[in-house]
């Protein structure tokens, strides 16, 4: 256990449950880690069976991988939920579009040396995994409570009517105008501040998407499967909860595949190419098992894109050793990082920031490192 002291707070900190204790005593809720990762966190990811195998044709491979993938969504899902995988045999296959994952239970494995190159110009993701649409969702309902702290997971409602274990909700915590001027986020200085750099209300929302998993209905109580991760205060808004329906995409996997990106390598600040290898949106249970390794791409390896991306876990990447930093500019928010709620057994090198969530990267959960090792980063 690991205790450090700051003025009159101090902070506890022990194996994944993170605590702030304060000068009286009293331990108040943080955030509790151990949900992070593939099925709420201790659970390995699983290992589908291979249905369908391609070879590299030597062309243009987007339609030949794209066919298969959507081979294998069409198929019935088995009693595991897992339709099964799309096995890439070695060599490199070039892709001038994009591949899409738009089915739960499927896997795309590479084998020996697979590697997935995204070809051409053009800024866009090369692998995007998750629904195309935002769930439907109900009348949002306020929550009540003075203050929901960081780590919270019982929230009091206006009414928890209708509400029972199972739905999944999305807990909104709105960017007010007071919350904002508390932050000194508008008047900023320089040059067109009031365009670059303010704040507008609505613009920082924060989402996040929860299962709800006990209900006290006299005291119109309900309590989430993992933690809020900022302060829901009366005083800046408070928060609302609102029930979703239908079921997320789910349990997709990215398996011992090496992306690239071709760029101009006259140009070491070229940007008209692949900017994200595998972009995350609107799915849980995502994982990234294996080699894996990004070269040459502007930023993000793996990033999540909204509320709805829960549980991915990236591990056992492998090593970049490209000995250059990806392809761009080097200014702010360039080549940022992915926003994972869990990265395991990693290890970048020469990589700027690159497991940092980026400046413009606004998303909710929290991102969790294990056995993982920044090299050489600057």
């Amino acid at each position: 256990m690991l205790k450090i002291q700051s003025g009159n707070r101090s902070r506890v900190l022990v194996p994944a449950l993170f605590f702030c204790v304060t000068a009286a005593g009293v331990a108040q809720p943080a955030i509790d880690f151990s949900y992070a990762g593939y099925g709420g966190g201790g659970v390995s990811a699983p290992v589908a069976p291979a249905v369908i195998s391609v070879r590299p044709s030597g062309a243009d491979d987007t339609e030949l991988l794209q066919g298969a993938l959507d081979h294998v969504s069409a198929l019935a899902p088995r009693a595991d939920g897992f339709r099964g995988a799309v096995s890439l045999r070695p060599g490199r296959y070039r892709v001038t579009g994009r591949l899409e994952m738009r089915t739960s239970g499927v896997v795309l494995r590479g084998s020996g040396n697979a590697t997935i190159v995204a070809a051409g110009k053009g800024r866009r993701t090369l692998i995007e995994i998750g629904n195309a649409a935002d769930p439907a969702i109900g009348t949002p309902v306020r929550i009540v409570d003075e203050t929901v702290p960081a780590g919270g997971r019982m929230l009091t409602l206006e009414s928890a009517g209708g509400l029972k274990p199972g739905d999944r909700i999305v807990i909104t915590r709105p960017s007010t105008a007071e919350w904002i001027a508390a932050l000194k986020m508008r008047g900023l200085p320089g040059n067109y501040a009031n365009q670059r750099l303010d704040w507008a209300p609505g613009s920082r929302n924060l989402v996040w998407d929860r299962t709800v998993t006990e209900v006290d209905a006299g005291r119109n109580q309900v309590t989430v499967d993992a933690p809020v991760t900022t302060a829901l205060e009366r005083r800046y808004g408070g928060g609302t909860v609102t029930l979703a329906t239908g079921l997320p995409m789910a349990h997709a996997g990215i398996e011992n595949l090496t992306l690239e990106s071709e760029f101009d390598a006259a140009n070491p600040r070229d940007e008209e190419h692949s900017w994200i290898a595998v972009a995350l949106d609107r799915v849980e249970d995502a994982w990234r098992r294996g080699g894996a390794a990004l070269r040459r791409l502007r930023g993000s390896g793996w990033t999540a894109r909204s509320a709805c991306d829960r549980r991915s876990l990236p591990q056992r990447a492998s090593r970049v050793r490209t000995g250059r930093i990806p392809a761009s500019k080097l200014s702010g928010g360039r080549p940022a990082g992915a926003g994972s709620p869990v990265l395991e057994r990693t290890g970048d090198e020469r990589f700027r920031r690159r497991a940092a969530g980026g400046r413009s990267q606004r998303i909710s959960g929290f991102n969790s490192f294990r056995r993982a090792r920044p090299e050489r980063v600057f």
